[in-house]
Protein backbone atom coordinates (compact mmCIF):
# COMPACT_ATOMS: atom_id res chain seq x y z
CA UNK A 1 0.00 0.00 0.00
CA UNK A 2 1.22 3.42 -0.47
CA UNK A 3 0.88 6.43 1.08
CA UNK A 4 -1.45 7.62 -2.26
CA UNK A 5 -3.36 4.84 -1.40
CA UNK A 6 -3.56 5.76 2.36
CA UNK A 7 -3.88 9.41 1.77
CA UNK A 8 -7.66 8.66 -0.27
CA UNK A 9 -8.67 6.33 2.95
CA UNK A 10 -7.81 8.88 5.54
CA UNK A 11 -9.60 11.44 3.32
CA UNK A 12 -12.84 9.33 3.01
CA UNK A 13 -13.05 8.00 6.87
CA UNK A 14 -12.65 11.76 7.75
CA UNK A 15 -15.27 12.57 4.87
CA UNK A 16 -17.97 9.90 6.76
CA UNK A 17 -17.12 10.71 10.04
CA UNK A 18 -18.31 14.52 9.18
CA UNK A 19 -21.18 13.31 7.35
CA UNK A 20 -21.97 11.53 10.54
CA UNK A 21 -21.71 14.08 12.79
CA UNK A 22 -23.32 16.69 10.34
CA UNK A 23 -26.65 14.06 10.38
CA UNK A 24 -26.57 13.83 14.31
CA UNK A 25 -26.03 18.41 14.24
CA UNK A 26 -29.39 17.93 12.02
CA UNK A 27 -31.23 15.77 14.24
CA UNK A 28 -30.73 17.62 17.19
CA UNK A 29 -31.72 21.23 15.58
CA UNK A 30 -34.58 19.51 14.69
CA UNK A 31 -35.48 18.46 17.85
CA UNK A 32 -34.59 21.85 19.42
CA UNK A 33 -37.25 23.67 16.76
CA UNK A 34 -39.61 21.03 17.61
CA UNK A 35 -39.26 21.61 21.48
CA UNK A 36 -39.46 25.38 20.85
CA UNK A 37 -42.53 24.69 18.59
CA UNK A 38 -44.30 22.60 21.80
CA UNK A 39 -43.03 25.45 24.87
CA UNK A 40 -45.52 27.46 22.73
CA UNK A 41 -48.56 25.01 23.77
CA UNK A 42 -49.04 24.38 19.93
CA UNK A 43 -51.08 21.02 20.21
CA UNK A 44 -50.35 20.15 16.55
CA UNK A 45 -46.18 21.12 17.44
CA UNK A 46 -46.60 18.72 20.53
CA UNK A 47 -47.23 15.73 18.45
CA UNK A 48 -44.89 17.30 15.88
CA UNK A 49 -42.44 16.98 18.23
CA UNK A 50 -43.05 13.39 19.96
CA UNK A 51 -42.59 12.14 16.28
CA UNK A 52 -39.45 14.30 15.29
CA UNK A 53 -37.83 12.61 18.47
CA UNK A 54 -39.55 9.46 18.32
CA UNK A 55 -37.74 9.06 14.97
CA UNK A 56 -34.20 10.35 16.03
CA UNK A 57 -34.19 7.53 18.26
CA UNK A 58 -35.71 5.01 15.78
CA UNK A 59 -32.59 5.98 13.62
CA UNK A 60 -29.01 3.52 13.30
CA UNK A 61 -27.09 6.69 14.18
CA UNK A 62 -28.79 6.46 17.32
CA UNK A 63 -28.42 3.42 18.78
CA UNK A 64 -24.68 3.48 17.25
CA UNK A 65 -23.76 6.59 20.32
CA UNK A 66 -24.83 3.77 22.91
CA UNK A 67 -21.88 2.58 24.99
CA UNK A 68 -20.07 -0.29 23.08
CA UNK A 69 -20.52 -2.29 25.80
CA UNK A 70 -24.00 -3.02 25.18
CA UNK A 71 -25.33 -5.93 23.42
CA UNK A 72 -27.61 -5.50 20.64
CA UNK A 73 -30.28 -6.93 22.37
CA UNK A 74 -29.79 -4.10 25.15
CA UNK A 75 -29.42 -1.53 22.80
CA UNK A 76 -32.80 -2.75 21.10
CA UNK A 77 -34.49 -2.86 24.53
CA UNK A 78 -33.08 0.92 25.20
CA UNK A 79 -34.46 1.97 21.85
CA UNK A 80 -37.91 -0.21 22.79
CA UNK A 81 -38.53 1.62 26.27
CA UNK A 82 -38.06 5.14 25.09
CA UNK A 83 -40.44 4.46 21.72
CA UNK A 84 -42.85 3.14 24.19
CA UNK A 85 -42.68 5.86 26.30
CA UNK A 86 -42.99 8.57 23.51
CA UNK A 87 -46.48 6.23 22.13
CA UNK A 88 -47.93 6.76 25.68
CA UNK A 89 -47.32 10.68 25.46
CA UNK A 90 -48.84 10.56 22.07
CA UNK A 91 -52.16 9.30 23.67
CA UNK A 92 -52.00 12.12 26.47
CA UNK A 93 -50.95 9.01 29.29
CA UNK A 94 -47.63 11.26 30.47
CA UNK A 95 -48.06 14.58 31.54
CA UNK A 96 -46.62 17.78 29.84
CA UNK A 97 -43.58 18.56 32.37
CA UNK A 98 -42.47 14.91 32.40
CA UNK A 99 -42.42 14.78 28.35
CA UNK A 100 -40.58 17.92 28.47
CA UNK A 101 -38.19 16.50 30.87
CA UNK A 102 -37.49 13.58 29.45
CA UNK A 103 -37.09 15.52 25.61
CA UNK A 104 -35.02 17.80 27.43
CA UNK A 105 -32.85 14.91 29.08
CA UNK A 106 -32.37 13.48 25.73
CA UNK A 107 -31.45 16.45 23.80
CA UNK A 108 -28.83 16.83 26.26
CA UNK A 109 -27.36 13.88 26.26
CA UNK A 110 -27.46 13.66 22.75
CA UNK A 111 -25.68 17.34 22.82
CA UNK A 112 -21.99 15.65 22.58
CA UNK A 113 -22.70 12.81 20.09
CA UNK A 114 -22.23 9.83 22.75
CA UNK A 115 -23.94 8.25 25.54
CA UNK A 116 -22.63 6.71 28.61
CA UNK A 117 -24.23 3.70 30.30
CA UNK A 118 -24.59 6.83 33.41
CA UNK A 119 -27.23 9.04 30.69
CA UNK A 120 -28.83 5.90 29.61
CA UNK A 121 -29.67 4.14 33.43
CA UNK A 122 -30.73 7.83 34.11
CA UNK A 123 -32.95 8.50 31.27
CA UNK A 124 -34.51 5.48 31.76
CA UNK A 125 -35.31 5.78 35.40
CA UNK A 126 -37.28 8.95 34.62
CA UNK A 127 -39.08 7.31 31.90
CA UNK A 128 -40.07 4.38 33.96
CA UNK A 129 -41.21 6.95 37.45
CA UNK A 130 -44.45 7.32 37.92
CA UNK A 131 -46.14 11.11 37.56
Amino acid sequence: MNSQETAIEIGIEKRGRGFFIGLLSVSAVSILALLLMYYKGDFYGKHVAIDAIEKVVTQEAFLSLLPPEESPEQVREVQRRIIAFYQTAKQGQVSDEKLLNVSEMLKAMLADNRLTKEEVETLLKQIEEKG
